[in-house]
């Protein structure tokens, strides 16, 4: 990934370096002929009428150009009117040409829409064009400042297009760069609509009514080192667009909003370096194995695998989404003050723990078939809503959370979530309970059915309301108080074993991360220590399709299980045990002995193979001697 964006780096500046030459040369090219025809740098522009090109033809004196003869060395130029187009259909139209052309230095306003598409309202349009150039231009109260139709490898540079409807705007346009513009007080500073491939580097874009860069339908861009700010909506908008680059864009008093859903947003590759407000924004995509740098204004992953985020320090709308991915490990990080601290969607495999997550309008949400994912020793308080909330979401094991304070529930499931497993957590205070239990304000919530509110132990959570509700309700002295724990919702579910103490301080969790590799005869088993409990470990036990095949010392994270048959599948999953008793068990893996071939024959096999032809070749030698 880091060389993929070292590539894209290097390219992006030979790119630009390109550009600036070409710009320079172009630049310099027209303010030559305009300090000897008009002296417009001088003297201001000189008025002009409405300007219509439509062939390679019609560059002609009658229709502003002023010099060259439409090479790549020697471009027309039309360069240093002052065009109003008085409400007629563009300031500047050329269409259907293949010359190399520049219009720089010219004031652009008063364009309203007649028609689409030729008369759009365009200070500046071009209509099925390349090799054209834009250059320090101004557009000013049209309907489009500058506007490029099916047009294709021109450059749009250092023009100001201000209280325009849109600022810079490409329709069904490729190939095309738009570069160090400035677009002020439009309702669209940047638009790229069903055009791909296009770059938009170096651009500012403040204070327009919407967005500063709008990306509809559009693919395969890239969007770098722009500025966005004081925008009444998005600094930068996607919708419905796929594998495009954000780097290293600047967002002040704005946000970077990719909607229309995650199928959409998952596709885009969206690197590092964005800052909103003065930190930076990582969205990834695609990402094996990595760490998200510390100090993140906000975290976005989709389509990751093998990803740590920790020591993060989000609020006030900058949160942590993680979308179609996998073994995501989301640790010690302080959320606070956003929609929700830690959002996933269609993730799973993950381990969320030891985060703090306050006073958002979600502590945690499990969202459409977040499976498998483990939730423990978080500090889940005084957040708007719920402090945990699944929706379809199964499989999930929640425990040894601090959750207290929160409005509504401590913890919320909903229909269809199935088979989560809730057990060792702390309830304190959610959804207006108090010292005295209140059967109006239970803490928690399930509408689904084949979810456990306690371990497969007999081990159930701490009620603090349940607890305190009197001193006799747990007249044997195990721990557990005597009546099971009412749960709100269509389920019915109960806590069947409510701890009556606070102190769990020997609580395990299960192993994590449990992953195999198969050999011809044998498995090769590894796992990293419980989230939580991990100073008390005594050993670990390891089962093979449920059974108990083997124990090792809590020093040993590995075991090699070589009572095996070559081609037969085997399920696998580990356990922890201290002197409180045994974890849940780990994630499962499956393993197949004897369907790969280890190295060490795949490197033999050649060998023996040329001593083979070594020894005829040798026999051969002899007889002929």
């Amino acid at each position: 990934m880091r060389a993929k964006i070292v590539v894209i780096g290097i390219l992006v500046a030979l790119v630009l370096s390109f550009i600036m030459v070409e710009v320079g040369g172009a630049h310099a090219s027209g303010q030559a002929m305009s300090n000897n025809k008009t002296n417009s740098s001088v003297r201001g522009y000189t008025s002009h009428g409405s300007i219509r090109i439509n062939s390679n033809a019609d560059f002609t004196s009658a229709n502003g150009v002023v010099s060259g003869s439409g090479t790549q060395s020697d471009p027309y130029i039309i360069s240093g009117w002052d065009i109003d187009a008085q409400g007629a259909g563009n300031a500047i139209y050329i269409g259907n040409t293949t010359s190399y052309f520049v219009v720089e230095n010219c004031y652009l306003h008063n364009a309203s829409w007649q028609s689409w598409p030729y008369s759009a309202g365009a200070g500046i349009m071009l209509y099925n064009v390349t090799y054209g150039k834009i250059v320090n231009n101004t557009a000013y109260k049209n309907e489009r400042g500058i506007f490029l139709y099916s047009s294709s490898g021109n450059i749009i540079s250092n023009n100001t297009p201000s209280d325009n409807y849109q600022g810079v705007s490409l329709y069904s346009s490729s190939n095309n760069t738009i570069l160090n513009n400035v677009a002020l007080g439009n309702s669209y500073g940047i638009l790229l609509y069903y055009s791909s491939n296009n770059n938009t580097i170096l651009n500012n874009n403040a204070s327009n009514n919407n967005e500063g860069i709008y990306i509809w339908a559009s693919n395969n861009s890239i969007i770098l080192n722009n500025t966005a700010s004081n925008n009444n909506y998005d600094g930068i908008y996607l919708y419905v667009s796929i594998s495009n680059i954000l780097e290293n864009n600047t967002l002040v008093g704005d946000d970077i909003s990719i909607w229309g859903g995650s199928e959409h947003y998952i596709t885009n590759e969206i690197y590092t370096n964005n800052t909103v407000n003065g930190k930076p924004v990582y969205f990834w995509k695609n990402m094996n194995s990595g760490k998200i740098p510390t100090g993140a204004g906000e975290v976005i992953l989709a389509n990751c695998t093998n990803v740590l985020i920790e020591n993060q320090d989000l609020s006030n709308g900058s949160n942590i989404d993680i979308a179609y991915s996998t073994n995501i490990t989301v640790r010690n990080n302080n959320c606070s003050n956003n929609g929700a601290g830690i959002y996933l969607w269609k993730t799973g495999n993950s381990t969320i723990y030891n985060n703090t997550l306050l006073n958002s309008d979600y502590g945690i949400i499990l969202y459409y078939y977040s499976d498998n994912n483990t939730i423990s020793n978080n500090s889940i308080n005084s957040n708007h809503y719920d402090g945990i909330y699944l929706w379809a979401s199964n499989n999930n094991t929640i425990s040894n959370n601090v959750i207290s304070n929160n409005t509504d529930y401590g913890i919320y499931l909903t229909s269809g979530t199935y088979h989560n497993l809730i057990y060792y957590n702390f309830f304190y205070y959610n959804h207006g309970s108090g010292d005295a239990f209140d059967p109006s304000h239970v803490e928690a919530h399930d509408d689904s059915s084949n979810n456990y509110w306690n371990s497969t132990t007999g081990m159930g959570n701490y009620w603090h309301d349940w607890a305190n509700n009197n001193d006799t309700n747990d007249q044997n002295h195990d721990g557990i108080v005597d009546w099971p724990y009412p749960i709100n919702g269509s389920a019915g579910a109960k806590d069947y074993y409510p701890l009556k103490n606070k102190s769990l301080s020997n609580v395990l969790s299960h192993p994590l991360n449990l992953q195999a590799v198969a050999g011809v005869g044998f498995v090769n088993l590894t796992w990293e220590p419980p989230a939580y409990g991990t100073n008390t470990v005594t050993q670990y036990k390891i089962y093979r399709n449920n059974t108990l095949i083997a124990t090792v010392p809590a020093s040993q994270l590995y075991y090699n299980d070589t009572s095996v048959s070559n081609g037969v599948t085997y399920t696998y999953s580990v356990t922890a045990v201290n002197s409180v008793g045994e974890s849940e068990k780990s994630n499962e893996v499956s393993a197949t002995p004897g369907s790969e071939v280890p190295e060490l024959q795949a490197f033999w096999l050649p060998l023996i193979a040329l001593l083979l032809i070594l020894g005829i070749l040798r026999n051969r030698e002899r007889k002929h001697n």
